[in-house]
């Protein structure tokens, strides 16, 4: 009898053990990139369903421009109440020894969330984990994690010159560098291939030298790197108005993206100088691809 009782036990003591087990994630196995500073997992998951109501000290205009980012992610959809003590997203500011206003730590509990940082680019950051969590748990690990980049700039370069995104792609991009993290977004907005801003006093650069009768840029390149209008057939191209840009920067600032503008000048401007051949110093077009800085047209004259 006492041998059974031994046996049953160890099997008992060996399941429980097993159980604590399973139920304790290995860090090493989350699914998150850049991978945070620290990540310390509890045993046990946490009951929290999304989406959770939203508690912060915040400003009333901050909270509710984050809660409408999180009510589209599928996170938060609404002000938690006072009476509310679960299911429970609190962002919360607050001063910290970091260096870093883009550090945070996210603690996921039974019952409720938070995010603390000192700066509002970190709680934001501090989202952005708990999306990836989201995305690759079915479920969520008792855990805290505490992070800040080890690089202030982090950037990501899209040449539009060459081929041109839509404004709807740039969006599409901003948020796929948002959830990896990256706060600088270098855009390439002009060289020989194409020019893709709105200059009100050169309207040339867009109605000609924002279009190509090719296909792609390596069949423009092979055909003789001319330009034309948008009407004439098979035409390919584009530019943003400055509305367009007005709105993807404030896009990227709702993101803590910082938009880096590339316009290239003396050099690499065949683009300008095709239409615009006064400008060079044979004042002939498809000729040159700097600007002539013997020519006073190009430092003191208006183009007409």
């Amino acid at each position: 009898m006492n041998m059974t009782r031994h046996l049953t036990a160890l099997c008992m003591s060996a399941m429980l053990f097993t159980a604590c087990q399973q139920e304790k994630k290995n860090a090493a196995e989350l699914q998150l990139l850049p991978f945070p500073n620290t990540v310390e997992i509890e045993s046990g998951f946490s009951k929290c369903q999304t989406p959770l109501s939203l508690k912060t000290n915040l400003s009333e205009s901050a909270a509710s421009k984050l809660l409408s980012y999180l009510s589209e992610a599928g996170i938060a959809d609404k002000m938690a109440s006072a009476s509310e003590t679960k299911n429970l997203l609190e962002l919360k500011l607050e001063s910290s020894n970091s260096a870093s206003p883009e550090a945070y730590t996210l603690k996921i509990g039974k019952k409720s969330i938070s995010i603390t940082a000192s700066g509002e680019a970190g709680l934001f950051y501090g989202i952005q984990t708990l999306r990836q969590l989201q995305e690759t748990e079915s479920k969520l690990p008792l855990m805290t994690i505490s992070d800040q980049p080890r690089f202030d700039y982090r950037g990501l370069h899209l040449d539009v010159s060459r081929h041109f995104y839509s404004k709807e792609f740039i969006k599409k991009h901003l948020d796929y560098m948002a959830q990896y993290k990256l706060n600088h977004f270098h855009w390439h907005l002009t060289d020989g291939a194409g020019w893709r801003l709105q200059i009100d006093k050169y309207p040339l650069l867009t109605e000609v030298a924002a279009w190509r009768p090719y296909e792609n840029w390596k069949a423009w390149a092979n055909g003789g790197n001319k330009y034309c209008t948008q009407d004439t057939p098979g035409a390919k191209g584009g530019f943003y108005t400055k509305d367009d840009v007005r709105e993807i920067v404030a896009y990227a600032a709702d993101r803590y993206i910082t938009v880096v503008p590339e316009i290239e000048l003396p050099g690499h401007s065949e683009e300008v100088l095709a239409v615009y051949p006064e400008l060079t110093c044979s004042g002939k077009p498809y000729k040159h691809s700097e600007f002539c800085v013997g020519n006073e047209a190009t430092l003191y004259q208006k183009v007409q």
